[in-house]
């Protein structure tokens, strides 16, 4: 069942040969982390092959309810979107989009989406965002997130509540 989120965006539920798309995403969203290292790119490349196995294993086992999507524009994978809607407050694990794809609206959609459906549900969302990551932090306040309780040094918890 596929999500219809604007003309030409949809969600759909990932699946097993959507692997491929993911780990690149993944790669792409962490590679700028590495510029200044002097790794050699096959060792760049592996390590972060095992951090985004080492993510999914993680998300499986803390979140195995999470409903995992992937965000299609014109029928071709752009990103995706985790989010454990099994609690009253429903955890946004991760949303990610291919570089070439932000900045044109599509994650705005995909979270105004993902309010209103959380919004008639009663139910607030929480997320956490790194701090060196301020144009998500902007995105998520511009949307109404504001900062929650958190002892994490390297991200901030923000949370939406529906009015």
């Amino acid at each position: 069942m596929s999500i219809a989120i604007a003309t030409g965006l949809r969600l759909r539920p990932e699946r097993t040969d959507d692997a491929a798309f993911a780990g690149a995403l993944y790669r792409e969203e962490r590679r700028s982390e590495f510029a200044l290292l002097a790794w050699p790119e096959p060792a760049v490349a592996a390590f972060l092959d095992s951090q985004f196995a080492l993510q999914q294993a993680h998300a499986a086992r803390v979140h195995p309810a999470a409903d995992r999507w992937i965000v299609e524009r014109q029928r071709k994978a752009i990103g995706r979107l985790y989010v454990d809607r099994s609690t009253p407050c429903w955890r946004l694990i991760d949303i990610g989009l291919l570089a070439r794809e932000q900045g044109r609206g599509h994650g705005t959609l995909v979270l105004r989406w993902l309010l209103g459906e959380a919004g008639r549900a009663g139910a607030a969302v929480d997320l956490h965002v790194r701090h060196e990551n301020p144009r998500a932090a902007a995105l998520y306040r511009r949307l109404g997130f504001v900062d929650a309780d958190s002892s994490a040094a390297s991200h901030a918890r923000l949370r939406w509540d529906p009015s």
